[in-house]
């Protein structure tokens, strides 16, 4: 489907990618591609100057891994907040696309790790977002065979999500797929050339944003 709207609103795709994935690089080049024609990019944690300073608390503080998955999430899921109403509702109800890089995938993958917590993501996920959930989620698929071989090769921790193991790799990819049972989504096969990811990236792309490339 191509040029979808609700109602003359804009269309609100997030994009998700497991640990070496490729995901900020492709984002960086689809921006490059899509800004000019009105597609507004943000990202998550951040957005908005209040969610990048919740950015560093959530992501860069150095006692952020004292905090346990229920502090997490409500943190994330403030964050959140502070983006679609300062930023995501009002782009949208202006008519413009909106593309982010992390979403409420995010949560669901990395907090939710316990069926206490997969209750209360979806209860949250239901007020926070409501009527203005994305329309889409796109999930750079990568394997964590792939994953672990790609981030030993970069050499650099980010923040304290990016230090796993393993076990833990193949525990987000299932929390992945549990994920998308609920929302509508394509998914790309992150071990592709990034070429390829680049392509197959557009071409879904062009069939739900207003304005192709």
């Amino acid at each position: 489907m191509k040029n979808i709207q609700r109602n003359g609103r804009g269309f609100n795709i997030g994009i998700e990618g497991g640990d070496g994935a490729g995901k900020d690089t492709l984002i960086e080049r689809l921006k490059g591609d899509y800004e000019k024609s009105g597609v507004v990019f943000t990202r998550e944690p951040g957005g908005t100057p209040y969610g990048e300073e919740m950015r560093i608390i959530l992501l860069e503080s150095s006692n952020a891994k004292q905090s346990d998955d229920l502090t997490r999430l409500l943190g994330f899921y403030m964050a959140r907040r502070d983006l679609m109403k300062n930023l995501i509702i009002p782009t949208l109800l202006n008519g413009q696309d909106v593309v982010s890089g992390r979403n409420a995938m995010s949560s669901f993958i990395y907090n939710a790790t316990t069926e206490e917590l997969r209750k209360l993501f979806w209860i949250l996920y239901e007020a926070v977002l409501g009527e203005y959930k994305p329309d889409l989620y796109i999930l750079l698929d990568i394997s964590p065979e792939t994953s672990l071989k790609r981030k030993g090769n970069a050499g650099v921790e980010i923040n304290h999500y990016d230090n796993a193991a393993f076990n833990e790799l193949v525990r987000r990819r299932e929390a992945s797929f549990e994920f998308l049972k609920h929302v509508p989504y394509e998914v790309i096969d992150a071990e592709q050339s990034k070429e390829q990811v680049y392509d197959d990236a557009v071409k879904i792309l062009n069939r739900y944003l207003l304005k192709a490339v």
